[in-house]
């Protein structure tokens, strides 16, 4: 045979002299086989002589074409496994070849994908300055902020028909408020610039609803009957609902194995401190989030109109009196006490469950620093802070237990004791002592007693009386205010210093 090569026509035992030669053309122009395979062996050989010694021409950029017939291949998919074994190769190479192949694909097809994405959430002021919220659309000249944290928004660039936006998709602050709150008012008051927020939340506190009263007034019923049809829209509400309850079992979590102590920190709500430092959060932060949480929450409840079985008016509206109303509220806020546990359990068994049960929330509440006997975490704090800075021989709830005086076979509890001078400081929190400052004499601020007959006036009066029963048993009393320390911490600790040390 001949060979054409660079329009030139050789003798073939001039381009390949020997087999070797010949198997280096191979491994360069068709190496898609097994050169250590017998059969790949023979073939080679048995090609080679007729290269040689036939008659015919080859041109030698068609070798690549031309071999596969010679060496009788009838399969040209390098992804079936034919494929390979005619050509000499194993199952395990085809499997070897395939993985490493797709793997190729994919870290291609993962690498493209990844640069596309990434290019999509690069701001370009040039792109767009059309932002949209879910569906809620505005123009903006300049780059929105979260308003919350002040960080970043991420931003991805889309098409709305023919029509270049930028989608909000979150705050790229991972500590940030809105990062684990699902709430829409939430998001629209952090990402919407304000003037469209209050559009939106206008326009929604203008619809009435028909489990608002406003709803039915509008349909012309009285106001006793608009009361009576949220009332029964909620109940009815309430009883069809057949789905699963969200939120964690503690019961079914202990049939899993937990211990209490893991029980606990599953069940972590977003009004513990605990559940935001485990996300990473420090202490202050997390009493800001949660002290935002609750002014949110308290704005969106108005706590005199709604009508619970907590509320007064909801007995007087059933019918009943107001003596007999009082009565059922407070019996409605009593869910354990120890004639309910008698009633149930039997006077035995009843009385055992009723100690353990107040063992255990003493217990509790001693542990966690909570209120107890009229005491706070933050007034034992300042009272610690006395105590370090000036050596005494003092009483409080954490220290020797506080002052009872009494009389008329009524105790009354005093924050802190001077025992060796007869000082007492009261140390009182400003809705539970209702500070003059902030309330009228006529407010109802005490969180537990909002039920009528329980006004400013009567914190007053009762705290007035505890003070004049304190200054007739020798005891001068100096008042500190829950706001006043949190203000200034070391004015009000010297504050209190001087009255001990009568400066």
């Amino acid at each position: 045979m001949t060979i054409t090569k660079d329009r030139k026509r050789y003798k073939s035992i001039d381009l390949l002299p020997t087999i070797d030669d010949f198997i280096i053309l191979l491994k360069e122009v068709y190496n898609n086989i097994n050169f250590e395979n017998e059969n790949i062996k023979s073939s080679i050989y048995s090609i080679y002589d007729r290269i040689i010694n036939d008659d015919g021409n080859i041109l030698y950029l068609r070798f690549s074409r031309w071999l596969p017939k010679q060496f009788g291949f009838k399969y040209s998919n390098k992804f079936s496994l034919p494929f390979w074994l005619e050509r000499g190769f194993t199952d395990e190479d085809y499997n070897n070849y395939s993985k490493n192949i797709f793997k190729e694909i994919g870290d291609r097809l993962t690498k493209y994908v990844k640069n596309i994405k990434d290019k999509s959430y690069e701001y370009d002021t040039s792109y767009s300055n059309i932002y949209v919220l879910n569906t809620i659309k505005f123009e903006q000249y300049n780059k929105p902020n979260c308003n919350l944290c002040k960080s970043e928004l991420i931003l991805k660039k889309s098409m709305e028909f023919d029509t270049k936006i930028y989608t909000i998709e979150g705050c790229s602050n991972k500590k940030c408020i809105t990062q684990d709150n699902n709430s829409k008012n939430i998001k629209w008051e952090a990402f919407l610039p304000e003037s469209e927020y209050l559009k939106i939340k206008n326009k929604l506190s203008s619809i009435p609803r028909p489990f608002s009263k406003k709803f039915w007034l509008n349909k012309g019923l009285s106001e006793e009957d608009a009361i009576k049809k949220v009332f029964d829209i909620q109940s009815n509400n309430s009883k069809k609902f057949k789905g699963k309850k969200t939120g964690k079992s503690k019961y079914k979590l202990r049939e899993k194995g937990y211990t209490e102590a893991q029980i606990r920190e599953t069940c972590l709500a977003p009004s513990n401190y605990e559940f935001w430092i485990k996300k990473g959060y420090t202490k202050q932060d997390a009493e800001l989030i949660i002290s935002k949480n609750n002014t949110y929450a308290a704005k969106q409840v108005d706590f005199e109109k709604r009508l619970l079985p907590s509320n007064i008016e909801y007995w007087i509206n059933k019918g009943f009196s107001e003596k007999e109303s009082i009565l059922n509220v407070k019996k409605h806020q009593t869910t354990f006490s120890k004639e309910i546990c008698i009633e149930k359990h039997g006077i035995e068994k009843g009385i055992e469950i009723f100690n353990q049960r107040t063992k255990k929330w003493q217990e509790t509440l001693y542990k966690n620093g909570n209120i107890k006997g009229g005491y706070s975490k933050i007034s034992q704090e300042l009272f610690n802070n006395i105590l370090k800075i000036k050596d005494g021989n003092y009483k409080y709830a954490t220290n020797n237990s506080e002052l009872v005086l009494q009389e008329n076979n009524k105790n009354y509890y005093y924050d802190f004791l001077d025992i060796n001078n007869n000082k007492i400081i009261e140390y009182n929190g400003d809705q539970y002592h209702a500070n003059p400052k902030t309330y009228n004499s006529d407010d109802y601020p005490h969180p537990y007693r909002k039920y009528k007959g329980y006004t400013s006036n009567d914190i007053w009066e009762y705290d007035r009386n505890k003070i004049k029963i304190a200054e007739n048993n020798g005891y001068e009393v100096l008042i500190i205010w829950d706001s006043e320390y949190k203000k200034n911490k070391e004015l009000t600790i010297q504050k209190c210093i001087n009255f001990l040390t009568d400066k």
